[in-house]
């Protein structure tokens, strides 16, 4: 079975070992979450209902400085 493709990404905030301004290789399911949490820019995998955004987006805290 083929290994699914690594998605680019270019790290708007710091995630983990993945450092803002830093291009990094993803697979798809992570990057889409990266995306959709407004962590990184790049291309999503599939379209995502509103409902799957809202999913995404309810799951994280923010913190503000």
């Amino acid at each position: 079975m083929a290994r699914p493709k690594k998605t680019t990404l270019l790290m708007i905030n710091s995630v983990g070992e993945h450092v803002a301004g830093t291009q990094v290789k993803l697979d798809p399911d992570e990057a889409d979450r990266f995306i959709l949490m407004g962590y990184a820019e790049g291309e999503l995998s599939r379209e995502f209902s509103d409902e799957e955004r809202n999913a995404f987006r309810s799951d994280h805290q923010e913190v503000s400085i």
